[in-house]
């Protein structure tokens, strides 16, 4: 959700979204918090959307960016992530 909201401020503050006629003279355009504004896009997401460009091109690509795996893990991975997981180690990072 987030992703979205930084990447519509992004379009907002660009002026590539296609705002609504105002009704009155004093009708003021929303301001967005500084927060919202200051949010960068996903590499992640940006990955994967240069991996749609080129299948759409009719480029083949495999991609390992996001989304899930369509084969099952193999039996000494999933005793790994176990043995590991009855450890404590349950976080991406230290």
């Amino acid at each position: 959700k987030l992703l979205l909201v930084a990447a519509l401020a992004n379009a907002w503050q660009s002026n590539n979204v296609k705002r609504a006629q105002k009704l009155h003279a004093t009708t003021t355009e929303p301001e967005l918090s500084p927060l919202v504004t200051s949010l960068k896009p996903s590499a992640t997401i940006e990955v994967h959307a240069l991996t749609l460009q080129m299948k759409a091109a009719g480029e083949t690509v495999v991609s390992l960016c996001v989304g899930e795996p369509d084969f099952a893990p193999q039996k000494e991975i999933l005793e790994a992530i176990g043995a590991a997981a009855m450890k404590g180690v349950t976080r991406y990072t230290e």
